[in-house]
């Protein structure tokens, strides 16, 4: 087995912060969700490929649907407050909440996936809330996964990738019932099992 490594999570979990901060490596190749993106299942010999060289990492949300089957030296998963990435997609995608109700089976099977991952030994998990806040921890998980030439401080925490002043929507205040209705009823047990409040 090659020394590579693969960390996977929901979309908006933080998987682009944290490939950036790991890619500031100069021995290690981090990258964040190469081609191919879509239909692992098709394509898990391509995916499998990837992995096999030395000092190789990925962070991708793609890959929470094959995670637990990844032949890699070391894996982990991004859990983030399910409220934050749902707000995320929202300012994200511009037209997500005209969608959501055909949308929503699909984000609760995916963080069924991502919850799965989190349930299984030898899963690394890493916290979103502390991976951008906390440097020590940041610096812990890199380090845990084999990178040892990347030490961050607390400014680079506060540089988070695609962070936006003028979001539309701060919270689920600025959103209308349904899309919170929603939220709760396909959401909420990922809210309460992790200890997040649900909104």
């Amino acid at each position: 087995m090659k020394n590579s490594f693969a960390i996977s999570g929901m979309g908006r979990s933080g998987t682009l912060f944290l490939a950036t901060m790991m890619n500031r490596s100069e021995t290690w190749t981090v990258e964040h969700e190469p081609w191919p993106l879509y239909n692992m299942h098709e394509v898990m010999d391509v995916v499998h490929d990837r992995f096999d060289r030395d000092k190789y990492g990925e962070v991708n949300s793609f890959l929470r649907y094959i995670l637990c089957d990844l032949g890699v030296k070391k894996k982990g998963v991004i859990r983030r407050n399910p409220a934050h990435v749902f707000i995320s997609i929202c300012n994200w995608e511009g037209d997500f909440l005209n969608k959501l109700p055909e949308k929503i089976d699909f984000i609760k099977h995916s963080f069924e996936v991502v919850d799965q991952a989190l349930e299984t030994d030898g899963i690394y998990p890493i916290v979103f809330e502390k991976l951008t806040t906390d440097p020590d921890y940041t610096n812990q998980v890199i380090a845990d996964f084999g990178i040892d030439d990347v030490v961050l401080k607390e400014e680079d925490l506060a540089k988070k990738v695609h962070r936006a002043d003028t979001n539309r929507y701060q919270g689920f205040e600025d959103l209308a019932n349904e899309p919170l209705a929603l939220f709760r009823e396909n959401l909420g047990w990922f809210s309460e099992k992790y200890g997040y409040e649900v909104p």
